[in-house]
């Protein structure tokens, strides 16, 4: 029973000793929006298309507000790769079409 108990301290020493080393610092690399093609974004638009033509009941008010959703999403996620953005603001102020909410 001792030599389990030694032999098992020795494994979690083991372990825990190789596991100390310094840490070492990445730093990130840092990607404007030119660096990448729209090849994504085609795609999903391509895709939100056939969707919106092979989808029973999806009438043009729900195409419209979905391809706008899609839109300002897109936008606001590669705005933060440019230098001077102009973002639409906080999503209660644009999306909610005038709702007052306590944001």
């Amino acid at each position: 029973m001792k030599k389990l108990f030694l032999l098992t301290g020795l494994i979690a020493v083991c372990c825990l000793v190789s596991q100390c080393k310094k840490e070492e610092t990445v730093k990130p690399e840092v990607k404007t929006v030119s660096d990448y093609d729209g090849l994504v974004t085609q795609e999903w638009f391509k895709l939100e298309c056939t969707i919106v033509k092979e989808t029973s009941g999806f009438f043009p008010p729900q195409a419209a507000r979905a391809f706008g959703y899609t839109g300002i999403a897109l936008y606001e996620s590669i705005a933060q790769g440019w230098k001077k953005p102009n973002q639409f603001g906080r999503p209660a102020e644009w999306l909610f079409c005038g709702i007052r909410t306590n944001m």
